[in-house]
C-alpha cells in the first residue's frame, strides 16, 4: 500500500493523510486542502511482511501543487422559450464561473463570467433562440490575491426542457 503525505509549500512538516490499503488504487482527493493553497505531496510505498509494515524510502521532495475548486454541480433547464436557467451549486472556495456553451453540434464559447452568488447556489439566465438545443459546462475559479485560479470543470450539461412558456 501507500501512505500519502502533505505539507505547506512554505515550510513545516509532513502532516500523514491517507494510508491506501487497495494497491489498485491509484489516486488521492485531499478534500481539506484550501483552495488557493499552496502544498506539497508525496508517498511512502509499504509492505507488510509477517505482519510488519516495512516502509520504503519518501521522497521528501514531494510534488508542489497549488489546491483548486472542486467541480460545482450544475443543472440547465428551458424554463421559457427564450431563455434557459444555469444553476450552479457553489463548491468551497469559488469566487466565481466561466460559463461556456455551444449551441447544437457547434463548439463551445465562453458566455458569461458569473460571480458566486453569497448563498449555497449561483443562478444565471441565459438568453437562447427556442430553435436550437444547447450544451454547456462551467469552470470554477477562486481570487488568490490579484489571481483567478481555475478549478475543476463540470461535466458537459445539455438543457432539460420543461414545457416552456412565454
Amino acid at each position: 500500500g501507500y501512505i500519502v503525505y502533505r505539507k505547506l509549500a512554505s515550510g513545516g512538516s509532513w502532516k500523514k493523510l491517507k494510508t491506501i490499503k487497495k494497491k489498485a488504487t491509484v489516486t488521492y482527493v485531499d478534500k481539506k486542502a484550501k483552495t488557493g493553497k499552496n502544498y506539497v505531496y508525496t508517498v511512502l510505498a509499504y509492505k507488510k511482511v509477517k505482519g510488519k509494515q516495512i516502509k520504503g524510502a519518501m521522497n521528501s521532495k514531494g510534488k508542489k501543487t497549488m489546491a483548486v475548486c472542486a467541480a460545482p454541480r450544475m443543472e440547465v433547464t428551458r424554463i421559457k422559450t427564450d431563455s434557459n436557467e444555469v444553476v450552479l451549486w457553489n463548491p468551497d472556495g469559488v469566487t466565481g464561473y466561466y460559463l461556456y456553451r455551444k449551441t447544437g453540434n457547434g463548439s463551445y464559447t465562453k458566455i458569461k463570467t458569473i460571480p458566486a452568488s453569497k448563498i449555497d447556489v449561483t443562478v444565471y439566465f441565459d438568453p437562447v433562440d427556442s430553435s436550437y438545443i444547447y450544451t454547456y459546462y462551467a469552470v470554477p475559479y477562486s481570487k488568490v490575491g490579484s489571481k483567478k485560479v481555475k478549478g475543476y470543470k463540470t461535466g458537459e450539461i445539455t438543457e432539460k426542457r420543461l414545457n416552456a412558456k412565454k
